[in-house]
């Protein structure tokens, strides 16, 4: 008996999953933001805690402050799940459980690459669901087909439907999706080192949209500005609702190296957020340009700050007000992070984005629970063949609930065994696990 919203396939397949098909679920509509099974009592939730779960002779009970707080508590749920060895039936130990994250918005940024099918990115998505992260930020690589400009599309690309398809898992999931598109550098939407260009290598003739060196938008064109906006109202359509925008703006070279284009960064950047803001959405922006580098001795990812600290105040004071900056420090691996204490200090809301490296981002988790800052953001970009199991040591440091033997094993195997559950479509051997080939 639960929230009417579990009528869900997805959430009732994950149930079937991590009982090993031993088990399934059928939903009587129950009260909001709860789920029981049997005749427990629905507990109540502390103040500050997102959910309570009480588990006794009676039965199952689980209550959320919201929705999405009532799948997270679900998703612990799923963990607690257990055989003894040398038997086969399942069994959840009597437990009293309430749950307050140190973090309130643990999000992770996901890349779509022509590489990827449909169904991993799915995958992956009920991966960070099921270890509880709040946000999903989706990032297309020219996988996404446009109605607007057709060369921002690789022919494999996804069409809308298909992307709606993603999204609205992932909210019924318990996951708030955020649209990015890369409105500074990046422009390819290509990796650099591989020399391709979503857009000039499907029609040369659009070279006049950016700047010489085609990593950069020419933002000088008001072709690109009319451009934008119909990419972000195509996004909006898709991620309908969403609630922040991602511009990018990070490792601009043309905006750093010539002179005319970084004086009028002041302005294309309070011109696009701005925008954003108007559209009623929140603007957020990478940080590594807006760091005057000799300012931190922690820091070494502000390799293309626009430099030095009078600029970068000036571009700051530019932006939308109510812009939230990502702050990515790749090689910081010990707390206090101080680029991160220099934006709090600015009186700005700051997440701080980790790598995969443990060291890496227990030091940014650290650093955001001491100083009460607005969030963590986990990148993963293009390794997640190799990295992805670093995942879980990750998500248990940000206080995700994980199952109840993990530390009778490795995060591989950890991995592993979430993994196939949230791979329901599975059973193909190159679909199987989260990589294609076991040989290069």
């Amino acid at each position: 008996m639960a929230d009417a919203r579990f009528k869900n396939d997805i959430l009732l397949r994950l149930f079937n999953r991590f009982t090993y098909k031993e088990s399934e679920l059928k939903i009587v509509d129950g009260a909001p933001n709860t789920f029981v099974i049997g005749e427990a009592e629905i507990p109540e939730i502390p103040q500050g805690c997102e959910y309570a779960i009480l588990v006794n002779e009676k039965g199952v009970a689980i209550a959320g402050c919201d929705y999405s707080s009532l799948l997270r508590g679900y998703f612990s749920l799923l963990m607690k799940i257990e055989r003894e060895m040398g038997k086969k039936e399942l069994f959840i130990n009597p437990v009293c459980e309430n749950k307050a994250y140190d973090i309130k918005n643990r999000m992770i940024h996901l890349c779509v690459f022509p590489e990827n099918s449909l169904l991993e990115i799915k995958n992956y998505i009920r991966l960070f669901a099921v270890l509880q992260y709040t946000h999903v930020i989706i990032e297309f690589w020219g996988m996404l087909k446009y109605d607007t400009l057709p060369s921002l599309a690789w022919e494999n690309a996804f069409t809308k439907d298909d992307v709606r398809g993603i999204i609205n898992e992932a909210r019924a999931l318990g996951l708030e999706p955020i649209p990015m598109f890369n409105s500074l550098a990046h422009a390819s939407q290509s990796r650099s080192m591989s020399g391709k260009h979503t857009v000039l290598d499907n029609d040369l003739s659009l070279y006049h949209l950016f700047t010489p060196d085609g990593w950069a938008w020419d933002l000088e064109n008001e072709d690109v500005w009319a451009l934008f906006k119909k990419i972000r109202r195509e996004l909006y359509e898709v991620f309908d609702g969403c609630k922040y925008f991602h511009l990018g703006f990070d490792e601009s070279h043309a905006h750093n190296k010539n002179a005319y284009l970084k004086q009028r960064l002041p302005y294309y950047m309070s011109r696009l957020t701005k925008e954003v803001q108007a559209e009623g959405k929140r603007p957020m922006i990478w940080m590594d340009m807006l760091l005057p580098p000799d300012a931190f001795t922690d820091m070494v990812g502000n390799c293309h700050s626009v430099k030095p600290k009078d600029e970068c105040l000036k571009i700051i004071n530019a932006l939308a007000d109510n812009t939230v900056f990502v702050d990515w420090e790749y090689s910081v691996k010990k707390a206090p992070i101080s680029s991160l204490i220099y934006f709090k200090d600015l009186g700005i809301d700051i997440i701080g984005a980790s790598w995969f490296d443990i060291e890496n981002a227990g030091a940014h988790i650290d650093t955001i629970f001491q100083n009460n800052l607005y969030g963590y953001m986990h990148t993963t970009w293009h390794t997640m063949s190799n990295d992805l199991p670093n995942i879980i040591s990750i998500a248990s440091k940000l206080g995700a609930s994980l199952p109840i033997w993990k530390n009778e094993s490795d995060n591989q195997m950890i991995l592993s065994v979430l993994y196939r559950a949230v791979n329901i479509e599975g059973g193909d051997y190159h679909l199987a696990g989260w990589v294609k080939n076991q040989l290069p």
